[in-house]
């Protein structure tokens, strides 16, 4: 996804590991990461930005709210 994409969101309150989702962490921050569960009570969001670090949360802190099933992206 890139900077001034628009992307398509099913909604949906679980996720298979490897999907991309909409995440809502701790009730306040929303974030677009590739989830998985880790199996011990946490889970990890990984950015596709391979700069950037996973985040990883109790599984009780990150809401599921979608995930994404599209992309659009505007050609100048």
């Amino acid at each position: 996804v890139l900077d001034g994409d628009y992307v398509v969101i099913q909604s949906q309150p679980c996720a298979n590991n490897g999907e991309v989702v909409a995440a809502l962490i701790d009730g306040y921050e929303t974030t677009l990461k590739r989830f998985y569960n880790l199996g011990d009570g946490r889970v990890e969001l990984r950015p596709e930005n391979r700069t950037m670090s996973p985040l990883i949360y109790p599984a009780q802190s990150v809401e599921i709210q979608g995930r994404m099933v599209g992309v659009f992206r505007k050609w100048d």
